[in-house]
């Protein structure tokens, strides 16, 4: 499969060492591969005012094309991610797992819900899927996993079912570590495409102190620019003003907080 659509998303995949970590504790589960992306919280999404920003929020909105473009972090067998990328690009609206709604725990699903996905799967010798979304959101994201098997569906749902607290524990974790070694490719304001990258540096840097004519300078765009891009993002993330926008895109994670520091005072020197 060479195609540019199937390409691009093997390019979104994120490297970590914690895959194969990952990967090792849940083989003991009967787990062979998985998949890993992050959405907005249900708590998030019902704390949005505006019902047309809610539905664009939503998981059981998002389209399958949607999330071919988002970044995710998966078992590296090159069929598994042949199998992903056909999947978002050919029938994955047409499927289950795209409409379900947010589960906090692990549900089973019988695999080969259609004669296309269980062409697809029966390469992998996937008989089973399980979905989890975890509890543990880190600022309104929730991590949210697939998890594929070669076991049937009774076998598979049993062995999860005496099991599940320690999956759980372990798939909460990860979720954790894997937004910290990510936390904007992940981000779901940015990895859906809500918030474009030149909006998010404009925050950055207003963040770290400087005014908007180097703000301006720094993303080489003209001070309107700059106030167009900060006038958009208070309508997005419905803030009432700069600083409210500030403080919220810090409290989503939008910020990076490693480059800011107190910036000199009129002698030159850091304030103590």
């Amino acid at each position: 499969m060479s195609t540019e659509w199937a390409k691009t998303f093997r390019e979104k995949r994120l490297p970590t060492d914690l895959t194969e970590q990952l990967q090792l504790e849940l083989r003991p589960f009967g787990v062979s591969h998985f998949y890993y992306t992050c959405f907005f919280s249900g708590e998030m999404i019902a704390g949005i005012a505006s019902r047309k920003r809610s539905n664009d929020f939503s998981f059981e909105s998002i389209s399958s094309r949607t999330m071919e473009r988002m970044h995710y972090i998966a078992s590296p067998d090159p069929g598994f991610l042949r199998y992903l990328a056909r999947y978002f690009h050919s029938y994955g609206d047409s499927d289950d797992w795209m409409k379900r709604p947010y589960q906090n725990e692990v549900v089973v699903v019988k695999q080969g819900r259609n004669r296309r996905i269980e062409s697809a799967t029966s390469e992998l010798k996937i008989n089973s899927t399980a979905f989890y979304d975890t509890r543990k959101n880190v600022q309104q994201v929730a991590g949210s996993y697939s998890l594929h098997s070669s076991m049937q569906t009774d076998a598979f749902e049993n062995e999860l079912n005496s099991q599940e607290g320690r999956i759980q524990t372990i798939l909460e974790r990860y979720h954790l570590a894997f937004m910290e070694a990510y936390p904007l490719e992940l981000n779901p304001w940015m990895n859906l495409g809500i918030i474009s990258g030149a909006a998010q540096k404009t925050l950055q840097l207003l963040a770290e102190g400087l005014p908007l004519e180097e703000v301006a300078t720094s993303l080489f765009i003209s001070k309107r620019g700059v106030d167009y891009h900060l006038e958009q993002l208070k309508v997005i993330m419905e803030a009432e003003n700069r600083s409210h926008l500030i403080a919220k895109a810090c409290a989503y994670g939008l910020i990076d907080f490693t480059p800011i520091r107190f910036r000199p005072g009129p002698t030159g020197q850091d304030p103590a």
